[in-house]
């Protein structure tokens, strides 16, 4: 399987707050979940620098790691849209295993680098779409202990 199909539809493996179905349908009102899957040798971490003086979720290289996420099935004719919407990440195409299958979807990847820790707003996009799609108990475990701080202005 890979990311295109001749339904001009591409498969999108979320891994931050476009896990939440509703966040991802305010950007890309046609995606469609497709299951839960698991990128190899990538690490989540909330590292990329954002504009508002937080941090926003990440992946970077890291033997052994496991990143668990969601893949979506969008609108090929809509990623210039997801495209903007994540500015300062790039779209890379990786392999993801989902459901025993390896398949190629495309993802974003930052190499803005931020120590600040991500709002609390934000985080909550996260562990809700990770409880929303049954990713594992202990993966949706490890992201609700993220450190977050507050967001004064409540600007999502």
């Amino acid at each position: 399987m890979q990311s295109k199909n001749k339904k001009n539809s591409v498969l999108y493996f979320t891994y931050g707050s476009n896990m939440s179905t509703k966040r991802l349908r305010e950007r890309v009102p046609a995606a469609q979940p497709v299951g839960i899957a698991i990128l190899q040798d990538y690490e989540f971490k909330c590292s990329k620098k954002s504009k508002d003086g937080s941090s926003k979720g990440n992946i970077s290289p890291q033997k052994d790691a496991l990143t668990w996420g969601v893949v979506f099935k969008i609108p090929d004719s809509t990623l210039p849209i997801l495209d903007e919407a994540e500015g300062g990440y790039r779209r890379i195409t990786v392999r993801v295993s989902m459901g025993g299958q390896n398949i190629e979807c495309e993802t974003y990847i930052s190499e803005k680098i931020s120590t600040e820790l991500p709002y609390d707003w934000y985080m909550k996009y996260i562990v809700d779409g990770s409880r929303e799609h049954g990713l594992p108990n202990d993966y949706v475990r490890a992201l609700s202990q993220i450190p977050v701080k507050e967001d004064k202005r409540k600007r999502q």
